[in-house]
């Protein structure tokens, strides 16, 4: 399907000499360049798994982000959200939401400004 972009890919970061475990990720995510006539929307979704996270023993972290973009002739705007929920074998559940906008211009020689 042309416009249509898929990824899959795994972090590693090794343990720490100060006692800390590996933390593993797997993350997948999508996204599609659809044309309007002028303007091009980009909707796209990510979906993170961690274990060991932040180097904690038993430590999992999940982050969902779903965003999408606007672009018109240099212009452009996005909105993302994010969702992460991080479970610890020591604490309490931790659940954070985040959303961001934006708006900006890329001049033709690739310099952007948002």
């Amino acid at each position: 399907m042309p416009g249509l972009e898929l990824q899959l890919a795994m972090a590693y970061q090794s343990p720490g000499k100060d006692g800390t475990v590996a933390e593993i990720g797997v993350v997948g995510s999508a996204l599609y360049r659809w044309k309007l006539g002028q303007v091009t929307l980009v909707p796209f979704i990510e979906l993170a798994h961690y274990t060991g996270a932040d180097g904690i023993d038993g430590t999992r972290r999940l982050v969902l982000t779903a965003a999408v973009e606007a672009d018109w002739k240099g212009w452009n705007a996005s909105v993302v959200g994010m969702l992460r929920n991080s479970y610890d074998n020591t604490a309490r559940d931790v659940h954070d939401v985040a959303l961001t906008v934006s708006a900006g211009y890329r001049f033709r020689f690739g310099l952007g400004v948002s």
